[in-house]
């Protein structure tokens, strides 16, 4: 803006910032784990594998998130539902409740980190985590987390501020490359363009919300 200002004024004669090249912004999102690769590791034997794909495909966890669980200091359990204190990056936390199956697995669980270390004292590493996953779904753990993201954006109504908060993300513009188009969303609303009876219903709302005004207006106008 100054040197647009600055020209306009005689006080430059071009604007250096044309030449600065573009950098495209970069709106492209990750990989997603289908749904059959989800239920194909929640089939798995191994309990580890399958406690971080729920983690991961039902609340968004990140793997670190993950081996940051601790029984005794981050769960809030009562009668109506399970809470999970969630150590993100930085020092940032968040409280997320938990569904009920993974609730239900938790307990099942001894005291302590729910994904132990080679040692009792310390927890398993984030490897050890990406590993179990990507064994039993064929898929990188953090597609998972896109997999939340996307399902839960629809499901909410396109809630972007909801799941941003649930992801532990700083900023929505984050969110956003998170979330994939899914091939049902994106046939529901090609063929919703095809149906002319919803076209015509939605024409008839509008006609019909407009007509008690018009009458109003027409019954005064008769009266003077």
């Amino acid at each position: 803006m100054f040197y647009v200002w600055a020209i306009k004024n005689g006080l430059a004669s071009a604007n250096p910032i044309d030449e600065v090249p573009i950098i495209p912004m970069q709106t492209k999102g990750g990989l997603i784990c289908p749904e059959h690769a989800i239920n194909e590791g929640l089939k798995s034997d191994d309990e580890d594998a399958v406690l971080a794909i729920m983690f991961g495909a039902w609340m968004g966890l990140r793997r670190i998130e993950m081996t940051r669980i601790h029984t005794e200091r981050d769960i809030e359990d009562n009668p109506e539902e399970m809470r999970i204190l969630v150590h993100g990056k930085g020092i940032k936390e968040r409280v997320l409740p938990v569904p009920g199956e993974l609730a239900r697995k938790i307990r099942r669980r001894p005291a302590g980190w729910l994904f132990p270390g080679r040692f009792e004292e310390n927890p398993a590493s984030v490897d050890y985590v990406a590993k179990r996953i990507k064994a039993a779904t064929s898929y990188p753990s953090h597609s998972l987390r896109r997999r939340f993201a996307t399902l839960a954006y629809y499901r909410t109504g396109c809630d972007i501020l909801l799941v941003s908060q649930i992801l532990g993300h700083a900023n929505v513009a984050t969110t956003m490359r998170y979330i994939g188009v899914r091939p049902d969303e994106m046939r529901d609303a090609v063929e919703s363009t095809t149906r002319t009876d919803t076209y015509q219903r939605m024409m008839q709302e509008r006609f019909d919300l407009r007509l008690p005004n018009m009458t109003m207006q027409r019954l005064t106008f008769a009266k003077r």
